[in-house]
């Protein structure tokens, strides 16, 4: 059983709305988190995870790695910041 009424109505709306966005951006390699995960410890871990997923792309395709290799420099230098 739901409860019905505009809060509540509002609020579902809301949120399918965001799960929308969320899913559409995922499926174009964005990665989504919540405002709360990005202190620094989880924004490192995140750093880290996403260089080694980047490393296991390079493909030794010069064109392709050359892009990759970019990326993975680019996430580097956020740790030094």
């Amino acid at each position: 059983m739901s409860i019905e009424n505009q809060i509540f109505n509002h609020y579902r709306e809301q949120q399918a709305k965001i799960q929308e966005s969320i899913k559409l951006l995922e499926e174009h390699g964005y990665i989504v988190q919540k405002e709360e995960e990005t202190r620094p410890i989880y924004r490192t871990k995140y750093i880290k995870q996403e260089i080694r997923r980047l490393k296991s792309k390079l493909v030794g395709n010069l064109k392709a790695d050359t892009q990759t290799q970019r990326e993975i420099d680019v996430m580097e230098s956020l740790l030094c910041i």
